[in-house]
C-alpha cells in the first residue's frame, strides 16, 4: 500500500524487482549460513511474497495470452512446482533457490489462469470437483491431524506402520 500511494506503476515495478533479487540473494546465503532461520523467518522468504506482490500488483497490465501460450506456460508452470517436490530431499538445502522455482511455477499458473476462455491445460485440470474438493479439505485435514500428530509423537508412540496409516485416516 506504500509503495502503491508514494510511487509511479514504473517506480513500483523496479522496487519489487529489486526487492525480489535482494531477498533471493539473502535466502540463499541464509540458506547456507543459517537454515533453520532461513526456513521459519520472513526475511528469507521475502522474495517469495515479492513474487506474489508483483503478480497482484500488475494483473491489469498483463497481457492476455492466446490459449496455445498459456498451455505451454501452464505445463511449465506446473513442472517448476512437481520436478522440486519429486528430487528434494531431507539434505536438499530449503528454502533459498529450490524455493524460487515453485513460487515461479505458482506465479505462472495464476497468471495463465487469467482469461477464463484462454486458461492453461493445467489450469483447467486443477479446476475439476475433485481436485477443488481436495483443495477445500486439505489444509482443515492438516490442522486436525496436526495436533494428533504431536500428542502421540510426545507419549512415545512411534509412528510406523499401521499406527502412521490409522493416524492419517
Amino acid at each position: 500500500l506504500f509503495l502503491h500511494r508514494k510511487f509511479t506503476l514504473q517506480k513500483r515495478l523496479l522496487i519489487i524487482v529489486i526487492a525480489c533479487i535482494l531477498g533471493l540473494i539473502f535466502s540463499i546465503y541464509q540458506t547456507y549460513s543459517n537454515p533453520k532461520m532461513a526456513y521459519f523467518l520472513l526475511p528469507a522468504r521475502l522474495f517469495e511474497l515479492t513474487i506474489g506482490s508483483y503478480l497482484a500488483m500488475y494483473w491489469n497490465q498483463l497481457p492476455d495470452l492466446n490459449k496455445v501460450k498459456n498451455n505451454i506456460l501452464s505445463i511449465i508452470g506446473f513442472a517448476l512446482i512437481i520436478i522440486p517436490a519429486l528430487i528434494l530431499n531431507k539434505s536438499s538445502l530449503f528454502p533459498g533457490l529450490n524455493a524460487f522455482w515453485p513460487c515461479l511455477g505458482t506465479a505462472i499458473l495464476i497468471f495463465t489462469g487469467k482469461t477464463e476462455q484462454t486458461k492453461g491445460i493445467i489450469n483447467r485440470l486443477i479446476q475439476n470437483k475433485l481436485m477443488v474438493g481436495i483443495g477445500l479439505i486439505s489444509y482443515s485435514l492438516y490442522l486436525w491431524h496436526w495436533p494428533i500428530f504431536v500428542l502421540l509423537k510426545y507419549i512415545g508412540i512411534n509412528f510406523e506402520g499401521t499406527t502412521r496409516i490409522a493416524t492419517i485416516t
